[in-house]
């Protein structure tokens, strides 16, 4: 899209923004042109923070069997 798109969407106020809450964290963005756009960059942030959370509860995982596996050693 060029300037005067761009210009266009701003004179018929089509500009978005998001926030994403997850219990007391929030994240939001502001002064998206296009609601297509917005939408995109807000699916990207919701996607990062699920992939985080899922990193962070498989290493709680594997350090949780670390504890529970007994080590034997050979005699």
């Amino acid at each position: 899209m060029g300037e005067v798109g761009t210009y266009d969407q701003w004179l018929n106020n089509d500009i978005f923004g998001y926030t994403v809450e997850k219990g007391d964290e929030t994240d939001s963005c502001w002064g998206f042109y296009g609601r297509e756009y917005c939408m995109e960059e807000a699916k990207s942030v919701v996607d990062y923070q699920v992939k985080q959370e899922n990193k962070k509860k498989r290493a709680e995982r594997k350090n949780l069997l670390k504890l529970e596996i007994p080590q034997f050693f050979g005699i």
